[in-house]
């Protein structure tokens, strides 16, 4: 048989320099339209318009015979292992030659080649069907592939127990999967003693876990932020001070000092964006000091006397809070307990009483000082008495702590209420300080530190310092009294220079602990709970919608995956701590097994099903 023809399809040169065309424009392609910002999508909607138009144009013979040839399937053949060849060898073909856009364009115009044979060879009677399923196979099989290699998700991300991703780390390094519409939080069992964790996250997905909790302990993020743990005190309190720290985020304070005519003035720490911590009262309630970051004419709306709009209970227990009115002589029945408000005070101080005992009364009528007495009332014993005060909460948490179920927090909140008249308020952006009565500016002066503001002859508040970065100061508990483990952590981003650094508190099951962002919000911190160990119940995952309604639950344990929208959830057994999770999805999975579904039946029909068909048609 003669050679063919240099201009003919069968010539080999001429299918290899075509094969080689029909590569290297998709490896330009390739290039152009990541520049360009187009998603996997987008490319594969591309690639199939592309394979269409080829299709179209082999209904002009030369290219159907093109496709058809032998010779073609060869080379095709060649050409795919030389490229396996070439990627497992390591030789630069794009960041990943086995899922780029060009090797996925070899294997389609191989399932397009499959394709077109098995139209040339039509028809198919009954005795040839296993022909028929044997060339679609590989179609199917390779056009499966094709899709899951564009749709398909294999991600996975570190879970902090209370904190809610949105976010996976594909495999591969590529952008991040965001979930679709939903998120993914864990849930420890209530039931398992806590042991707080430290737990590094950044918005995209990515987390992980600092996995010794000592000085020195350090992790690396996989967006190559460095976390490291300065300084563990596992008995700490907090002295009340604070002290100015280049390292900590922003948060820009006033120490203020009131001469309020006693021998010791009364030093305090006001907080620009504190909401609560922007306020100190005089313990004389002769005025309020205040501290904001710039003034807006609305304040004085807000600094005049109010009554309040509603007196209420709050109580937290088991994540969970309730309200309830706290008018004297409310009785509120509680799973276990009752309470029962028994007097109130608007201006609440102690004297000694006929006993000498200390009694509770009012100064005045005014709301100077509001608090209230409750009784706890818990089965047969006697009542518990409880303070709460609606000025001081942090020193009626622990008044009452003892009284109190464990993890149950009650607050009494007056909505609304200003018992103040008189104001000083320091604001920072134009360093000026102003006296307000009743809502009215009575007075302006230049904030000058050091230099007192005088309120009334024997009331002054002086400026002594402004700390642009603040940081608490905790010290080893020196008594019996309640203490709780801190950690003094650095995070810092070796490519710009950057870091911050900050204390963590730990979060319990009660009062979960926020996380705290550094580096402009690109990491948290979260100081929590470990997950399950040996022996003890895994935690549950939980779906969520942008609302925080579930929508899914299961536990996160090797062997039992949860699936929700097309998505299968795997523990991650490589995460710290078992709190990893993998996601996967395969769409072309389908596809997949339908192509080696009819590999095994054509094969099957050929060799065993098509003689006695034949046999039956009184053909050799």
């Amino acid at each position: 048989m003669p050679a063919p023809s240099p201009s003919s399809p069968e010539s080999l040169p001429r299918q290899a320099l075509g094969l080689a065309a029909w590569t290297g424009l998709w490896l330009l392609l390739e290039g152009l339209f990541r520049r360009l910002g187009l998603g996997d999508r987008q490319q594969l909607a591309i690639l199939l318009a592309a394979l269409a138009l080829a299709g179209a144009l082999a209904a002009g013979a030369r290219l159907f015979q093109l496709l058809t040839s032998v010779r073609f399937a060869v080379v095709q053949g060649l050409f795919l292992v030389a490229a396996a060849l070439l990627g497992s060898l390591g030789v630069p073909l794009g960041p990943d030659p086995f899922h780029s856009l060009w090797f996925s364009a070899l294997l389609a115009l191989l399932a397009a080649s499959t394709l077109a044979v098995t139209w040339k060879r039509r028809p198919y009677p009954l005795a040839r069907m296993g022909f028929l399923l044997v060339h679609a196979a590989p179609a199917l099989v390779l056009l499966g592939a094709l899709w899951g290699r564009f749709q398909r998700v294999r991600a996975t991300g570190a879970l902090p127990p209370g904190v809610t991703v949105d976010r996976l780390g594909r495999d591969g390094g590529r952008e991040p999967f965001p979930l679709p519409g939903f998120g993914l939080r864990l849930e420890p069992d209530p039931a398992r003693p806590p042991e707080p964790r430290l737990y590094a996250f950044s918005p995209g997905g990515t987390a992980a876990g600092v996995r010794e909790v000592r000085p020195g302990a350090a992790t690396l993020m996989p967006d190559g932020i460095r976390v490291d743990l300065l300084q563990v005190l596992p008995d700490a309190v907090e002295t009340g001070q604070v002290m100015e720290d280049p390292l900590a985020p922003a948060d820009p304070a006033l120490r203020v000092v009131l001469g309020l005519g006693l021998s010791t003035p009364l030093v305090g720490h006001l907080f620009a964006q504190g909401g609560e911590r922007s306020r100190q009262d005089a313990p004389s309630g002769a005025f309020a000091v205040v501290f904001r970051e710039a003034w807006d004419d609305a304040f004085l709306a807000t600094f005049r006397p109010a009554p309040a709009r509603a007196e209420t209970l709050e109580l937290s227990a088991g994540g969970r809070t309730l309200r309830h009115p706290a008018g004297p002589g409310a009785s509120w029945q509680l799973p276990g307990f009752t309470l029962r408000v028994t007097h109130a005070y608007p201006d609440f101080a102690v004297r000694p009483g006929p006993g000498g005992e200390p009694e509770a009364y009012s100064r005045s009528d005014s709301p100077r000082e509001p608090w209230l007495e409750l009784e706890l009332a818990a089965g047969a014993g006697p009542p518990r008495k409880l303070l709460l005060s609606a000025r001081q909460p942090a020193l009626t948490d622990r008044l009452n702590a003892p009284h109190l179920p464990a993890g149950t927090r009650l607050r009494y909140l007056r909505e609304g209420e200003e018992g103040q008249r008189r104001f000083v308020v320091f604001t920072r952006a134009d360093r000026q300080v102003r006296l307000l009565e009743d809502g009215r500016l009575v007075r302006t002066e230049p904030l000058v530190l050091r230099r007192p503001f005088i309120v009334e002859p024997g009331l002054s508040v002086t400026a002594d310092a402004i700390l642009e970065h603040t940081e608490p100061v905790f010290a080893a508990n020196p008594g019996p009294g309640p203490g709780h483990p801190v950690l003094r952590v650095r995070a810092g981003d070796p490519r710009n220079g950057s870091a911050e650094a900050c204390w963590l508190e730990p979060g319990t099951r009660e009062r979960p602990a926020a996380p705290r962002m550094l580096l402009g919000g690109r990491l948290g911190l979260v100081y929590r709970d470990r997950p399950a160990g040996p022996g003890e119940r895994p935690p549950d995952l939980v779906l969520v919608d942008s609302q925080g309604r579930e929508l899914a639950r299961g536990p996160l344990a090797a062997g039992q995956p949860l699936e929700y929208a097309g998505l299968t959830f795997h523990p991650d057994p490589d995460a710290p701590w078992g709190e990893g999770v993998r996601v996967v999805r395969e769409p072309g999975l389908g596809l997949m097994a339908a192509g080696f579904a009819c590999l095994l039946a054509g094969c099957a029909w050929m060799f065993y099903l098509k003689p006695v068909l034949k046999r039956r048609e009184g053909r050799p």
